[in-house]
């Protein structure tokens, strides 16, 4: 079963990446940081310790509130993907130290650096591993959408963004004359509003579990559809 992805998707996908693995240097540079500012308090040459975990747990909070203080000032949730990642960060930076104090009673600020290198190294690695996947999976297409059908979609309830997502598979679908399933995870801002598309475009948005069947059994969800509007 062919997969495509279109220019308006993967556009929209390396700029959240980018934006995630900013997210993730600027979070490694403030720990670094802020670890060195508080330890050159009371030390002139940084040796951390084992209790300056506790150290760690204070200053990732640090970052938790600000995350959440920036979401409030733009009327939102702060992204779960931001705070996993902070959270694996926060593991990956407690399972060192409690690695290396199993074996050394003390590290410098190089071993630390070191270490938050690496961590960054890992989540560049990012970025790659999404494009080596939509490689194997999927192929791009560059699809020019009509405004005024995400407009409409937009009318629905649906985010611009996702709109035209949506408007650019249906245009595929039109111009290619063939059965075409769109494919989201994003239940909130697309699956919720799957009847209401196929009402208004007969056009069918779907989880990846169930886009086989749609496509296979496609007069199935038109009857659903029919019996529930009656």
């Amino acid at each position: 079963m062919p997969c495509y992805i279109s220019s308006s998707v993967k556009d929209e996908c390396d700029e959240k990446i980018r934006e995630l693995l900013d997210f993730v240097g600027s979070s490694i540079v403030s720990l670094r940081m802020h670890i060195a500012g508080e330890k050159t308090k009371t030390q002139h040459e940084i040796v951390i310790t084992e209790p300056d975990i506790l150290l760690i747990e204070l200053l990732v909070g640090d970052l938790f509130k600000e995350l959440t203080e920036k979401a409030k000032t733009e009327g939102r949730e702060p992204p779960d993907i931001e705070q996993n990642l902070l959270r694996l960060l926060e593991g990956s930076l407690v399972d060192f130290f409690e690695q290396e104090f199993k074996k050394h009673a003390s590290l410098s600020m190089e071993e630390l650096e070191s270490f938050l290198a690496q961590c960054l190294d890992k989540f560049l690695y990012i970025e790659e591993a999404f494009h080596l996947q939509m490689k194997s999976l999927t192929q791009k297409i560059q699809i020019d959408p009509d405004s005024t059908v995400i407009n409409e979609i937009n009318r629905i309830g649906i985010p611009k963004e996702d709109g035209t997502h949506i408007a650019s598979a249906m245009q595929y679908s039109l111009s290619n004359k063939t059965s075409t399933v769109f494919v989201s995870v994003d239940y909130k801002h697309i699956i919720n509003f799957q009847v209401q598309l196929y009402e208004r475009f007969k056009f069918q948005v779907s989880d990846p579990v169930y886009a086989f069947y749609h496509l296979k059994n496609e007069d199935v969800f038109r009857d659903v559809v029919a019996l529930r509007m009656h």
